[in-house]
């Protein structure tokens, strides 16, 4: 599962970034460069083609020697280097056109993580009314938790049936701190609860981005294994 980093503008909605590699910036180079709006990036990458085109003249009855060997690993490194910083370019460049960091969310693809983003705000809207009558704490990472646990307060309100409180053991705390008042029993547990809720999609989602960094790290050994791979099979071929 990749995880993408949502930021949201006032006026020109969500944007999401994928966190790691960035196969488009690689594949594409400075024509990925152009579209995402990386002017100087672009200029600097055709101005080093085009140098490289008029100031390096391979001639192939001539021997492999250490400058050709120095050219080789210089145009490798800069073919790469998009892929592996392509997409904390992209990080940049919304922090500093005023986008908001909104969250990290895991998913299949950059739509669908936008798409889960406007959800969640969605459901924070619409259950505004029970944030003002919890006092926090603390600051939740995972907002949407507050509407979960809210959930299993309604559904205990609809069908009279404890069963549908997920964790007995807060339910039991909450009724203790409420003086036997149920409504307020009601109003700390879901303020418990979203809290537990919290803690445990924060820890799904630094298990994900552990995932995707370790992926990342093989990559990254993997293109440098392959750039001395290559290198050395050139320069044995003359």
């Amino acid at each position: 599962m990749k995880v993408f980093t949502i930021y949201k503008h006032e006026s020109k909605g969500y944007e999401a970034v994928k966190i790691g590699f960035s196969w488009p910036a690689l594949i594409f180079n400075f024509w990925w460069m152009l579209s995402k709006g990386f002017l100087f990036l672009f200029i600097f990458y055709i101005g080093v083609y085009i140098l490289s085109i008029v100031n390096y003249d391979v001639d192939m009855n001539t021997p492999f020697n250490s400058n050709d060997f120095f050219y080789l690993i210089v145009a490798l490194i800069l073919f790469f280097y998009p892929g592996f910083y392509g997409n904390s370019w992209l990080h940049k460049k919304f922090k500093d056109k005023s986008y908001i960091e909104i969250k990290s969310i895991p998913a299949s693809s950059k739509d669908t993580a936008i798409a889960i983003a406007k959800n969640d705000e969605a459901a924070n809207l619409a259950d505004s009314n029970l944030g003002s009558s919890i006092e926090e704490d603390s600051e939740l990472f995972y907002e949407k938790a507050y509407s979960e646990a809210y959930e299993e307060v309604k559904d205990f309100e609809k069908y009279s049936d404890v069963a549908y409180i997920q964790n007995s053991d807060l339910w039991a705390k909450a009724f203790s701190q409420s003086d036997g008042d149920e409504n307020k029993q009601k109003v700390i547990y879901v303020k418990l609860r979203a809290k537990e809720i919290d803690y445990k999609y924060e820890y799904e989602l630094d298990q994900d981005y552990k995932k995707q960094r370790k992926k990342n790290d093989l990559i990254s050994l993997a293109a440098i294994i392959f750039i001395v791979f290559l290198a050395i099979l050139v320069a044995s071929n003359f």
